[in-house]
């Protein structure tokens, strides 16, 4: 992807939406807290201070941010990993910042019955799920973007935007 198509997705999803996956959001969640703790912490270690920074500006070019409960359950469960008495704070971080989300809700009864579940599990199987309504996809997961294009879903890798920045 280059800067030109990235540019286009991000304008013609501005006003529908975007969502972003699970290690988007804990990325996010982390850095809203302390920007410090993107690299201690053993699950946002493969990101920089400088990755929050451009994925904050990125989100901010959207009137809409999505996610699932699904989503935000993974996030919880990964952010457990930080430290006591940190963890405490953070989730206070967390309840602050997460009214921000409009959150689509498909039950996991529904997603287990969809192929996606079997593929990429519950929280994967409900982004699939949840764009049929066409949001843009955020995801650093190159398995997924790729499972996503092909049902010509419009994703942006993470990955890729952390280059171009």
């Amino acid at each position: 992807m280059n800067d030109a198509n990235a540019k286009s997705l991000i304008s013609q999803y501005r006003r529908k939406g975007v969502l972003a996956d699970t290690n988007i959001l804990l990325l996010w969640f982390v850095g809203k807290f302390d920007p410090a703790w993107i690299e201690k912490f053993k699950r946002t270690q493969k990101f920089q201070r400088e990755d929050f920074r451009i994925l904050d500006s990125l989100l901010q070019q959207f009137d809409t941010i999505v996610t699932t409960p699904h989503i935000l359950t993974e996030v919880n469960n990964l952010s457990g990993g930080l430290p006591e008495p940190l963890f405490e704070k953070y989730r206070d971080t967390f309840a602050s910042e997460v009214k921000v989300f409009d959150e689509k809700y498909i039950s996991s009864r529904t997603l287990c019955l969809t192929p996606h579940f079997k593929k990429f599990g519950l929280a994967d199987a409900a982004i699939v799920e949840a764009v049929k309504e066409k949001y843009l996809v955020l995801t650093d997961d190159f398995p997924l973007a790729n499972y996503l294009q092909k049902m010509k879903v419009d994703v942006l890798n993470f990955n890729n935007i952390r280059l171009l920045a």
